[in-house]
C-alpha cells in the first residue's frame, strides 16, 4: 500500500548557486509556509538538512577530507579549504526533494539529498560509528540517525534517504537510544512514482 503524498518540493543546485545559497534555511522557510508552525519539527529538520546538505557539499562535491580536522587547528584549515575549493567549484549539482508522507496514523517527512560527487564507502562509515562520540569530525551521520527516523544511503553512497518521524511520540529511548517505531515504508520507496 502506497502512502499518501500531501506535499512535495524538489531543488536542483548547480555549482554556482551552491557558492551562495543557504539550503537548509531556504527549505525550512518553504516547509514552515507549509505546514503548522512546530519550533521542535523545524529544529529537527534544520538539524537533518544541514548535515545531510553539507556532507553533500563538503564531501560529495569538494572532496574534502574530514581528517583535515584531527589537529588542533584543523578545524580553522577546514574551512580555510572548504572556501577555497567553493569559490573554485565549477560543476556539480545538488537534488534535494522533500516530501510529507502520512497515513492514517503516522506522518513523516522524507528528505532524499543527491550529489553528483563520487560518492563514498557508506557501509564502512557506519560501521566505524560506534565510538566516533569524541572524534573531531564524522558525527553527522550519527546524529541524523539519532533524530529517530529511518536513514539509508543507496548506489555509490552520493544518494541518502532519511524518513523524520513529525510526532516525536513514534520515537523512543531504549537501551539510552533512540529508536523509531515508524511504520511507513518511505526508506524504500520513490514517493514520485
Amino acid at each position: 500500500m502506497q502512502e499518501p503524498v500531501e506535499w512535495e518540493l524538489q531543488l536542483t543546485l548547480t555549482a554556482r548557486k551552491l557558492k551562495r545559497v543557504d539550503i537548509p534555511q531556504i527549505v525550512l522557510q518553504m516547509v514552515e509556509q507549509i505546514e503548522v508552525s512546530d519550533e521542535k519539527l523545524s529544529s529537527r529538520l534544520f538539524l537533518v538538512l544541514s548535515e545531510l546538505v553539507n556532507n553533500a557539499l563538503d564531501h560529495g562535491l569538494l572532496e574534502l577530507d574530514s581528517a583535515l580536522k584531527d589537529s588542533r587547528e584543523g578545524i580553522e584549515l577546514y574551512y580555510e579549504e572548504r572556501t577555497a575549493r567553493l569559490a573554485k567549484l565549477e560543476s556539480g549539482e545538488i537534488w534535494l526533494r522533500l516530501c510529507k508522507l502520512a497515513d492514517s496514523v503516522q506522518q513523516c517527512l522524507r528528505i532524499d539529498v543527491c550529489d553528483s560527487g563520487s560518492g563514498f564507502d557508506h557501509s564502512e562509515v557506519l560501521a566505524r560509528m560506534s565510538g566516533m562520540e569524541n572524534a573531531r569530525h564524522g558525527r553527522g551521520i550519527a546524529l541524523v540517525k539519532h533524530m529517530g527516523g529511518i536513514m539509508n544511503y543507496r548506489g555509490n553512497g552520493s544518494e541518502v534517504h532519511v524518513c523524520l518521524p513529525i510526532c516525536e511520540e513514534l520515537c523512543a529511548y531504549k537501551g539510552g537510544r533512540r529508536e523509531s517505531y515508524l511504520t511507513l515504508d518511505c526508506d524504500t520507496r520513490d514517493p514520485g512514482q
